[in-house]
């Protein structure tokens, strides 16, 4: 068995591209719960060198380019910690992209928790 075939198909983690040097190296912005900040590091990093299919979600950003790399570097410099409720991953590329503190995945959980505390509810009642 191919050694590829145990690794996972998608890396769902949000980052974003920033670009690539000289020497064709592809650096990337994201924000972890594993420095718990946001960082700048190179793709292989990002991936640990795993052999991922990247799953680029196009999105309009109102910002230029430059405006999005400026806004980047300025939430790294920042060095706000990663939090999962106020500032992961989802919010950090939304903050930088349109200037919005948006996360799908914390608002899918939100409704889930609110679909349950529901059915307790009336279940209780």
């Amino acid at each position: 068995m191919d050694e590829k075939e145990l690794l996972p198909t998608e890396f769902t983690h949000n980052a974003i591209i920033l670009g690539e040097d000289e020497k064709k190296k592809k650096w990337i912005v994201h924000n972890h719960w594993t420095p718990m900040k946001p960082t700048v590091d190179p793709l292989a990093t990002y991936t640990h060198n795993y052999d991922y299919r990247y799953v680029y979600q196009e999105r309009k950003c109102p910002k230029s380019p430059m405006d999005i790399v400026k806004t980047a570097l300025n939430e790294v410099k920042k060095g706000t910690p990663y939090n999962m409720l106020t500032y992961n991953c989802q919010q950090f590329t939304s903050i930088i992209c349109d200037g919005q503190r948006d996360s799908s995945e914390l608002d899918k959980w939100f409704v889930l928790i609110l679909l349950v505390l529901f059915l307790i509810l009336i279940l209780l009642n």
